[in-house]
């Protein structure tokens, strides 16, 4: 394998509008004033794209933008976190993705103009570039359109490349919370819901429900986010629990899930234990919460485990 990446991201692809500091989410017909306001890189697959180039990964990234200045700042942001954008696709005559982040304390209201990442679609995939890559992550697949109802047939195929593949499916901003679980999850090797995300999908009101449910479908690795909880992993062969890691006054928490995925996922790729990987993956969700937006906290790997020394332990 003449390897150029150790993983290609996939999904959606936005700037985020981000507020902070103000007393409630405003009603229709009214006006509150934000005491903070950044313009941030956006998109759980560019997040995720970002902190795992921080922790040593050698990424690729594919989604969608406008020929615009928006779009331009978005691979800036890739491009300094020394993620590859060569696969990036730049839709003529369509505007790149924004989301306004209202954010407060440990949740938030988002309102998302999806623009040119809708249109990803199987076809803007590098599938020459995948086969010769170990890992492959998809991301928010419910803001595009294209994909959302072929999954299962995308990732059988990126299955059949060789790759190990992972899904963060983020909410289902169509309300249906459908995933064709029987059919997907085997073609998953770690699927990365969080606690709310997962009881939608089963429809369950408790967690342990929807983990009995999903057993008899479960072929590899399902790793549940809990927020300030910590997390837990399910395979056939196994359950473990990680507490997480509480910073008291966190900057802002958009992205933390998606930290937590990439830190999984280079945990394994090093070949560390399940239980170390769940370790780095809480670390690292738990750092991302000191800053703004979704950029990396830590420059490098070396600066990671310097903080997590630092302000974790």
């Amino acid at each position: 394998m003449n390897q150029q990446f150790d993983i290609v991201v996939a999904g959606d692809f936005n700037i985020d509008l981000l507020f902070n500091g103000f007393p409630h989410i405003p009603a229709v017909g009214e006006e509150v004033i934000a005491s903070d306001f950044q313009m941030v890189l956006g998109s759980s697959a560019a997040i995720t794209a970002t902190h795992l180039a921080a922790l040593g990964a050698k990424v690729a990234f594919v989604g969608a933008m406008g020929a615009d200045e928006m779009g331009e700042k978005l691979l800036t942001f890739l491009k300094s976190a020394n993620v590859c954008t060569d696969f990036v696709k730049i839709k003529k005559g369509m505007q790149t993705g924004c989301t306004v982040v209202m954010n407060q304390a440990d949740d938030r209201a988002n309102l998302t103009y999806a623009g040119a990442m809708e249109t990803l679609c199987k076809d803007d995939f590098p599938y020459a570039t995948i086969a010769k890559t170990p890992y492959f992550h998809l991301s928010n697949p419910f803001v595009l359109p294209e994909l959302r109802n072929s999954l299962t047939s995308l990732f059988r195929n990126i299955k059949s490349l060789g790759a190990k593949t992972s899904l963060v499916p983020q909410w289902d901003v169509t309300g249906k919370w459908d995933l064709d679980f029987e059919n997907l999850l085997p073609h998953l090797d770690y699927f990365f819901p969080n606690r709310e995300e997962l009881m939608r999908f089963t429809k369950k009101d408790n967690v342990e429900a929807t983990l009995s449910e999903m057993s008899s479908v479960l072929k590899h690795q399902l790793v549940m986010t809990n927020g300030r909880e910590g997390a837990l992993l399910r395979s056939p062969e196994k359950q473990m629990n990680q507490s997480g890691y509480v910073n008291s006054n966190p900057v802002d928490c958009v992205g933390a899930g998606d930290a937590f995925a990439a830190g999984y996922l280079v945990a394994k790729m090093e070949g560390k234990s399940d239980e170390k990987a769940l370790e780095m993956a809480c670390e690292s969700g738990a750092l991302s919460t000191f800053c703004y937006g979704g950029n990396p906290f830590c420059e490098n790997r070396s600066d990671f485990n310097e903080k997590v020394f630092k302000l974790l332990k």
